[in-house]
């Protein structure tokens, strides 16, 4: 073998590891690369949730629309309200009865 074809050989395989360290090191990397794949399952995941919520939204907005007895359910236990003729017990507790 000739000493400029050896030279030229050594002088690749110089190129090619500097390359590979490049690649592997610097800012735009095998780390940067696996930083990102992990930001994306992040993403991924965080996307699916944000659609199941929007599915229970729907459903929800959905039944107010359309469905009396649910409305009738949220208006009696979130505001009180109560049916035409029905009635309502208010129990006072004595001052020095304790409750648990």
């Amino acid at each position: 073998m000739k000493a400029g074809y050896k030279f030229l050989i050594i002088m690749i395989i110089l190129l090619m590891v500097n390359f590979l360290v490049v690649i592997i090191i610097s800012d735009n990397g095998l780390k940067e690369l696996y930083s990102l794949k992990q930001q994306k399952k992040i993403i991924m995941a965080k996307n699916l949730k944000l659609l199941q919520n929007n599915q229970v939204l729907y459903h929800t907005i959905d039944r107010l629309k359309n469905d009396f007895e649910y409305i009738e359910s949220i208006a009696r236990r979130d505001l009180g309200m109560v049916s035409r003729g029905e009635v309502i017990f208010k129990i006072k507790e004595n001052p020095g009865t304790k409750t648990k």
